[in-house]
């Protein structure tokens, strides 16, 4: 029987993403490396944080210094949200009021706990993901044409 101490860990590279495509080959890779070489939870993000580059590096640079540093699960989730996903930027909103709209789009998964909310247009993936930060009360309001405020929020 194999012990911990007798099995060789592979020689491999950890992986960089610059935020261009999508993300998660890169997380799967960073999985990988993680399991071979038994990587403690609390070290993944800030491992993976030291391979982000570009785009991903600020991205990243700026939700840590509002949020601090996240669990690995979180991490990816939000990863995703940010590099694979059509998001709608709502500044400051917290609420929408009036959810009529929500029957255009068919089947949703919505998560209140993790803040996601996604759901299929042809050929597309949305993944809409809230933020958490000190709040601020603002309301806005998108006003359109009956049958164009899908559009209109993609």
């Amino acid at each position: 029987m194999e012990d911990d101490h007798s099995f060789l860990r592979p020689k491999m590279v950890f992986p960089s993403y610059d935020g261009s495509g999508d993300p998660l080959p890169w997380i799967n890779r960073c999985e990988l490396y993680f399991r071979g070489h038994n990587t403690l939870d609390h070290r993944k993000v800030w491992m993976a944080s030291l391979h982000l580059t570009d785009a991903a590096q600020l991205w990243y640079y700026r939700l840590e210094m509002v949020q601090g540093e996240p669990e690995w699960r979180r991490f990816c989730q939000l990863v995703n949200c940010r590099f694979d996903s059509h998001s709608l930027l709502m500044g400051s909103t917290d609420m929408v009021i009036g959810v009529s709209w929500l029957s255009l789009l068919g089947d949703i998964q919505w998560n209140f706990r993790e803040q996601t909310f996604g759901f299929r247009v042809p050929d597309k993936r949305i993944m809409w993901c809230g933020i958490e930060r000190p709040s601020s009360a603002s309301f806005k309001a998108i006003s359109t044409v009956a049958g164009q405020l899908l559009p209109e929020l993609l």
